[in-house]
């Protein structure tokens, strides 16, 4: 067996199989202080330490997008990684995409962008991503 397995539970999150000591040292590497963390009530009243964990080390949850940060942990650190058949990503080629933007029928004078078409791609691969996409970029086209 590898040293982390990400079992899936839901589209949202997976569970960390490993030794506690394990999801101890991805918790770590997994957790960060709040913006402006000093200044909230919680923090202030000893009621929380300011930090964001990803990573939770009670039930061994963490959310499913983290599935390439983990392996890529995993591989700085040396550990054998292995995941659940419903995390992979789908195969969708760029030319299958370009072939499916033409059927479409859309006029000539709107052009496909570069980043318009990777974020459709990387969309689609992944089944699940967030765009941060400023105005005027062709959110519209991408949708």
């Amino acid at each position: 067996m590898s040293d982390i397995h990400l079992k899936y539970i839901d589209r949202v999150h997976v569970k960390v199989v490993a030794e506690p000591s394990t999801i101890m040292e991805l918790s770590d590497q997994f957790t960060f202080y709040a913006e402006g963390y000093k200044f909230n009530p919680k923090y202030r009243a000893r009621m929380w330490d300011g930090k964001i964990r990803l990573i939770n080390n009670l039930a061994g949850t963490c959310y499913a997008g983290l599935t390439q940060r983990i392996k890529k942990f995993c591989d700085s650190r040396g550990y054998s990684f292995s995941f659940d058949d419903e995390l992979l990503y789908e195969n969708i080629s760029e030319f299958e995409l370009e072939q499916f933007i033409k059927s479409l029928g859309i006029p000539e004078k709107y052009q496909s962008r570069d980043y318009q078409f990777d974020s459709i791609l990387k969309c689609l691969r992944s089944t699940r991503r967030t765009l941060v996409s400023p105005t005027s970029s062709g959110k519209s086209f991408m949708i």
